[in-house]
């Protein structure tokens, strides 16, 4: 579909799309093309009555989030149409007609972690990690739904203190619904869709309406009303010089 998106499907069984975000060099992050890829995407998939969508990735990242890569050249309303998209797609994953299974074998950060938590089945191996550092610069996205997947105190823990999580931490939080060995997580995911076919699609579709976190319109209310206060594009720019200098920092270290 694009050079940042990979669509396999019926991978590993009939009637399952995987969807693989594929550009390890800009560690999968969501420019507004991968978002516009993905969403097109799960409504091809949705036309097609998928009874299953895992959103997977290559390279050692899963995700690092929104693309701030041409953050020095943004204003506010362009970046404020940059997260209203990544929000419409977070709820696409939420209410999706399907099952969804993130499989997270590195760093999910900001966006990326809000996807991977926007999903039914969170499986991860021992490099997934993750963080939410949009608290920092002021953007409020995906709040209430990771305090509906972890609970409200430790939705406030890692937000306010901007706590970042291993995938131990993560999987007793509920984060990741489940911690597995990388050689076994594919035989998981097999598991997860070919159980999930002893149910008729109607009542599939039932039981996750009936177990996901509802939906409001507080998410994009309180979304739209942090992005719209003045100096966002400043503050997003700050927060990537930041990020930009502590990844020099790591790899003059080594790690």
């Amino acid at each position: 579909m694009s050079g940042t998106l990979r669509i396999e499907k019926d991978a590993p069984r009939a009637g399952v799309w995987r969807l693989v975000l594929d550009d390890p060099p800009r560690a999968n992050a969501l420019s507004p093309a991968l978002v516009g890829c993905l969403q097109s995407a799960l409504h091809g998939a949705f036309e097609r009555d998928v009874r299953c969508i895992v959103i997977a990735s290559s390279g050692e990242r899963f995700c690092a989030g929104a693309d701030l890569g041409d953050a020095e050249h943004l204003d506010d309303a362009a970046l404020r149409d940059r997260f209203a998209a990544l929000e419409d797609l977070l709820e696409t994953v939420r209410r999706a007609p399907a099952l969804t299974i993130a499989v997270v074998r590195g760093a999910a950060l900001g966006a990326g972690a809000d996807l991977v938590a926007s999903c039914d089945y969170r499986l991860g191996t021992s490099k997934a990690r993750f963080a939410f550092p949009g608290s920092r610069f002021g953007v409020v996205l995906g709040t209430r739904h990771l305090a509906a997947v972890v609970g409200r105190q430790a939705a406030r823990e890692i937000l306010v203190e901007g706590k970042s999580l291993d995938a131990r931490a993560a999987a007793q939080c509920g984060l990741l619904s489940e911690l597995c060995a990388d050689e076994a997580i594919e035989s998981r995911v097999e598991s997860i869709t070919q159980s999930s076919e002893a149910i008729d699609a109607m009542t599939l579709r039932a039981i996750l309406r009936l177990t996901r976190d509802l939906p409001s319109g507080r998410d994009r209310a309180e979304l739209q009303q942090s992005t719209s206060r003045d100096g966002l594009a400043e503050r997003v720019r700050e927060h990537a010089r930041r990020a930009q200098q502590q990844r020099a920092l790591r790899r003059a270290a080594g790690r």
